[in-house]
């Protein structure tokens, strides 16, 4: 991959940091708690798979792409 490619990815990936941060306030709004546990964990696996299978694969790669650094 090129590294232009791996910076876009990883710059479009964060940029969905504040839309699910969101939603993250949207779910803690619902007062049925086992729905809201369930959905929650929904989006937590969304998020582990960005992280888990596009930025840290990217970031072993490119180290001076990873945005915990």
């Amino acid at each position: 991959m090129d590294k232009s490619i791996a910076a876009s990815i990883i710059r479009k990936v964060r940029s969905l940091d504040n839309l699910l941060n969101d939603i993250d306030a949207d779910l803690r709004q619902i007062s049925a708690k086992d729905e809201q546990q369930q959905l929650s964990r929904s989006l937590a696996r969304v998020i582990a798979e960005l992280d888990s299978g596009l930025v840290r694969p990217i970031a072993r790669r490119f180290p001076d792409l990873d945005p915990d650094r």
